[in-house]
């Protein structure tokens, strides 16, 4: 029965990305996906932004041109 070697501080780690070219890959890939991941975040900003103006709107309407509720419905 094979028994695993337990690893200890000293152990080298397996890194992902071994060779220069690999690391610069990997930055790249790393780059583009933080990129792509601060444009959903200023979409998803301008949709907060939007979707406050539109409640705003509504209020508007709401309190300035429909008439009040009458109290004993």
């Amino acid at each position: 029965m094979m028994m695993r070697k337990e690893s200890t501080k000293n152990d080298i780690p397996r890194n992902y990305a071994s060779t220069p070219w690999q690391m610069e890959t990997m930055n790249a890939n790393c780059t583009e996906l933080r990129d792509k991941m601060n444009a959903i975040d200023a979409k998803f900003e301008r949709l907060c932004g939007t979707m406050n103006e539109l409640f705003r709107g509504v209020q508007v309407i709401k309190n300035h041109i429909l008439p009040p509720l009458p109290l004993d419905v």
